[in-house]
């Protein structure tokens, strides 16, 4: 069963130029999809920026943005790279997401830095990213302040 007479000339076409310029006709499986390189995408910004302060032995760290499974390893990483520090702060005042993974990470990296008789505490208003902090434990392991002189005297024993 064909075309029929209507039709039978269309598929002539696709052997021969239709315009007689040796063109072939347009076909659907000739559609190629556009390079992605071409094509103008809005970029996302970071989920999460680590900032790094040294005050005198101790080291500040301020995270913000979304700690969370994807980004623990960049914070992480700001933790394993001062030399010569005898404590770190942790700021998460300005974190606007805090999962229960990259939180319990915070207790490892903790014990890692008592192994090394380093100090660290966590600077922490009130809020949902302290709710998670309380609710994964890592408050009973991690001193939590509010306010940034107790965070900073904490950190370097003078608690």
């Amino acid at each position: 069963m064909g075309l029929g007479p209507r039709f039978e000339h269309l598929g002539d076409g696709m052997k021969q130029s239709l315009n007689g310029r040796g063109r072939k006709p347009f076909h659907a499986d000739d559609w190629v999809p556009p390079n992605v390189r071409d094509m103008v995408v809005p970029r996302r910004p970071e989920p999460l920026a680590v900032r790094s302060l040294r005050i005198g032995e101790l080291l500040l760290i301020e995270a913000l943005g979304e700690l969370d499974g994807r980004t623990v390893a960049r914070l992480t990483g700001a933790l394993h790279e001062p030399r010569g520090v005898t404590g770190m702060v942790l700021d998460l005042s300005e974190l606007v997401l805090l999962d229960p993974i990259a939180a319990k990470s915070l207790k490892a990296e903790h014990r890692r830095l008592q192994a090394e008789g380093k100090g660290m505490a966590l600077l922490c208003p009130p809020g949902e990213v302290r709710r998670v902090l309380e609710l994964a434990g890592v408050t009973d392991v991690v001193p939590a302040f509010a306010d940034p002189d107790a965070a900073l005297d904490a950190a370097s024993g003078r608690r």
